[in-house]
């Protein structure tokens, strides 16, 4: 994905824009979900951060609980 080469030089907002837009025509990966939940909780969006690691488990990626802890206790402090 175009996606992840915006991520990787440090573009986040590059990224999470093609992401979404993948996700918006039907890509409907979990890693896609589990990246873009990467790159909004590097943002500090840690709700937007939470959705998408959720989705990104219900379609079978293995996340950890802590780190799922961890994005709803970014979400409390903000």
């Amino acid at each position: 994905y175009l996606a992840t080469i915006y991520g990787l030089r440090g573009q986040a907002d590059s990224a999470i824009d093609n992401f979404s837009k993948a996700i918006d025509y039907g890509i409907n990966r979990p890693s896609v979900y589990y990246q873009r939940s990467l790159l909004y909780r590097q943002k500090g969006n840690y709700e937007a951060a939470l959705n998408d690691a959720l989705m990104a488990k219900k379609l079978g990626v293995k996340i950890d609980d802590n780190f799922i802890n961890s994005l709803r206790a970014g979400m409390q402090q903000h």
